[in-house]
């Protein structure tokens, strides 16, 4: 039987933006001196970020979190990195893990188990040689994400917005999708977000497949 952990965020990111609006500027070859467009363009980047954090069930920013685990023995690793016995954190990559405790007895990094940073896996150590994790409980506190987000999320990300600024550069309003002038007129409209997440069957679904968190029961 493996853990099943119960995680909270102790301190979160102060953006979840996975680009900036000079980064979508330049990428877009938008010269707008006037910054007229800019507003726009600040809102699309968030419900961009936000389309790809949901499509990859993840949080992409750096953020401090608890994850406590709860019964069982070991909760074996997504990705089979070599370990059978590793403990699968719900965010990656790991950039600190500040303590760790197996039912409340504190464990130390590098004696007592090792870290995994790229795959977010704990490997519990005993003289030196992996073994199985066995506790009640396991707490955990930790920071994890991207202090820079890499090149290839920002430009799916850069993608998405660029499907949005094709129809917003048009006479045609970005988010009507669907009008019906009969008796005149009858408009409807979506949101950058659900746009966005829409185009994904069309410019990004390969592209972000390694950033996904798998799901399971």
């Amino acid at each position: 039987m493996g853990y099943r952990s119960v995680l909270s965020v102790t301190t979160p990111a102060t953006t979840f933006d996975l680009t900036t609006l000079l980064r979508v500027k330049a990428a877009l070859d938008i010269n707008d001196a006037t910054m007229q467009q800019d507003q726009w363009l600040r809102t699309a980047i968030t419900s961009c970020s936000l389309a790809v954090a949901r499509e990859c069930n993840r949080v992409f920013p750096v953020q401090s979190y608890r994850e406590t685990f709860y019964g069982g023995t070991c909760y074996a690793g997504y990705y089979g990195v070599g370990y059978d016995k590793a403990l699968q954190l719900a965010q990656w990559p790991i950039v600190e893990i500040t303590s760790l405790a197996q039912d409340s007895a504190a464990l130390t990094a590098n004696t007592d188990f090792i870290v995994d940073a790229a795959s977010g896996q704990l490997i519990r150590l005993t003289g030196g040689v992996p073994l199985w994790w066995s506790a009640a409980n396991i707490t955990v506190e930790y920071d994890a994400g991207y202090a820079t987000i890499p090149g290839d999320l920002q430009d799916i990300v850069h993608g998405l917005i660029q499907g949005q600024w094709q129809v917003f550069g048009s006479e045609r309003d970005p988010l009507l999708r669907g009008e019906d002038i009969p008796g005149v007129a009858s408009y409807q409209y979506t949101t950058l977000a659900n746009a966005a997440g829409a185009s994904f069957a069309a410019t990004a679904k390969d592209a972000i497949n390694p950033y996904r968190m798998p799901a399971f029961a």
